[in-house]
């Protein structure tokens, strides 16, 4: 939308020094700011509610709604890569009014947040010391086969609510495989990333602004490769006659290690005809929105040992009328091979108590 093209060009005018270049992935789309998301990736903060898990989870966990900041898309005052002689004090006055702004002004935006966002996983306690990892997927494939574009974007964010931590080390295990293109915040230690994997500030010494979401580490991924899409539609659409069409749809989980919950995968139906839509299969549930003009294909997890299924229906229309496919889901599981596996003191490397969410929504996921 607008505002994720106005928050791409403000992070455009950033370096990417230091990042791993991974193919066909174009520079840039970091901004410098602690305090304001970039790169179109607004940080997800949450609320109250529930959702239950499908059968048989591995672990007890709570699905909570999510309402998109706001404030990403506006005026920042990030600090510029060359302005040496900025006070840091100054600056984490700076971050901490950008971290209200951005908390006060989360709800524009969440009554536009797709039934799959809303069902966030968040952890049952969080601590004085929590991080938040996020990963938005952005994905346009074609009808007839093919990919037009594959684009995931990942956050990490670490808010400290008691001073006493201020001063600490993130610890990361990185086993990406795929070329993902990484870029640490300017004020952390690019260097120590690079060699140890750990993100700390650069002046030791200092701690880290409290009280305010502090994104301190970025990746992003693009590719026109299909055999990399996470979830693969393949929709059939064929005319029956009588102004009806018959229609075969079906996934296949590609990336195995993901496990997707809440899908929804929605066909538009056609608002001409006076014909109904007929199911005759389907793996999972389906509920027909007559008021929106949709078939919603409800399926609660899709993973390895459940990585495929199909639908058959027909109803009234065209081929044309029956695109474009759209699909939302959340998973606990990132695309990008990337952990936060530790949080330790600066001065004596004790084990730090923290909080850890973990997730990957679904941004824009069509067949066209």
């Amino acid at each position: 939308g607008q505002a994720e093209d106005e928050r791409e060009s403000q992070g455009a005018a950033a370096s990417p020094a230091g990042s791993t270049q991974g193919g066909g992935v174009r520079p840039g789309g970091f901004g410098s700011g602690f305090g304001s998301g970039s790169a179109g990736f607004t940080p997800t903060a949450v609320s109250p509610d529930t959702l239950s898990e499908p059968s048989t989870p591995k672990q007890p966990s709570t699905y909570l709604p999510p309402s998109r900041s706001a404030g990403a898309g506006g005026p920042t005052k990030a600090l510029k890569l060359g302005s040496k002689h900025r006070e840091w004090d100054t600056f984490a006055d700076q971050l901490k009014q950008e971290g209200e702004t951005i908390a006060s002004s989360t709800s524009a935006k969440s009554a536009s947040s797709s039934a799959a966002a809303r069902n966030i996983p968040q952890p049952a306690a969080v601590e004085a010391v929590s991080l938040n990892v996020e990963e938005k997927v952005t994905l346009t494939a074609l009808r007839d086969g093919g990919l037009q574009n594959l684009e995931v974007h990942g956050l990490v964010t670490l808010r400290i609510t008691d001073e006493q931590y201020g001063r600490i080390k993130l610890i990361f295990e990185n086993h990406d495989d795929k070329g993902v293109q990484i870029q640490t915040h300017p004020n952390i230690d690019k260097e120590l990333f690079k060699s140890a994997q750990q993100v700390a500030l650069k002046n030791p010494a200092k701690p880290f602004p409290i009280n305010s979401d502090v994104g301190v580490l970025k990746w992003r991924f693009q590719t026109q490769d299909e055999k990399m899409v996470p979830l693969s539609i393949n929709c059939w659409v064929s005319e029956a006659g009588g102004n009806n069409c018959d229609v075969n749809i079906e996934y296949e989980l590609e990336q195995e290690q993901l496990e997707l919950n809440n899908v929804v995968i929605s066909i538009p139906l056609s608002s001409h005809g006076s014909g109904s839509v007929v199911v005759n299969e389907c793996d999972g549930d389906y509920h027909h929105d007559s008021r929106r003009g949709v078939l919603e294909w409800q399926l609660p997890l899709i993973d390895a040992s459940n990585k495929s299924g199909s639908m058959e229906f027909s109803a009234p229309g065209r081929p044309n009328d029956f695109y474009p496919v759209q699909v939302q889901f959340v998973s606990k599981t990132l695309y990008c091979d990337m952990r936060v596996v530790n949080v330790v003191s600066v001065d004596d490397e004790s084990p730090v108590k923290h909080s850890l969410n973990t997730y990957l929504i679904v941004d824009k996921y069509e067949v066209i």
